[in-house]
Order: structure tokens, then C-alpha cells, then sequence
């Protein structure tokens, strides 16, 4: 699996939402063979392309856990519950305004 999302991410360079996903995938894949380090790695790089992946930074503090970097675990603790309230404070202007249209359609919420 990590080669698969090492190679899409050399073709995906001119897609920072697919980079995103794929950094985050990866990390995913590295955390299971506890690869610490490059959870961080690729965690902040998938950060750096979308910096509202709730997964991302729960893999990310998961690794400093492992890693015993309490600083750093805070830190990423704070990112993501910053991140959290924004993508709820998108998410509920979606559902306001999908409740206040009769016909809006769910396309309305992109997130």
C-alpha cells in the first residue's frame, strides 16, 4: 500500500486535494507498521495541502503518543480542535441555509 500511495503522489502533483488524501493514506499505512516518524511526516504534509483533516491530525497525535512528544502532542491536540470547530461552523451554515431554502439542494455543503 505505501508504494501504491508513493507513486499516485508522483502523478498527483497538480491535484493538492488528491496530495492531501493520499499523504493522509499513507500515513494511515505507516501507523499500522509503526513507522512513527513518517506518520508525522506524512501527516503534516497532508496538513499543509488541507488543513482541516480531522484523520490527519488524530494520526498525527496518535504518533507523538507513540513518540512520547508530549509538546508536540499538544500542539497537534490544539490544531485539531481548532480544526474541528471550523468544519462545524461549516457544516452548520450548510444545514441553516439548506433549512431555510425549500429547494436548496445537498450540493450546497461542499466539505
Amino acid at each position: 500500500a505505501i508504494q501504491a500511495y508513493s507513486d499516485a503522489l508522483e502523478t498527483a502533483s497538480d491535484n493538492p486535494a488528491l496530495q492531501a488524501t493520499l499523504f493522509n493514506n499513507r500515513a494511515a499505512a505507516w501507523l499500522r507498521l509503526s513507522e512513527f516518524d513518517k506518520v508525522v511526516a506524512d501527516c503534516t504534509s497532508a496538513l499543509q495541502y488541507k488543513g482541516t483533516l480531522v484523520k490527519a491530525y488524530l494520526r498525527r497525535a496518535t504518533a507523538f503518543i507513540e513518540l512520547e512528544n508530549l509538546k508536540k502532542l499538544s500542539k497537534t491536540v490544539k490544531q485539531l480542535m481548532r480544526s474541528m470547530v471550523e468544519v462545524m461552523m461549516s457544516n452548520n451554515c450548510c444545514v441553516e441555509q439548506k433549512s431555510s431554502s425549500k429547494r436548496a439542494s445537498a450540493s450546497i455543503c461542499t466539505n
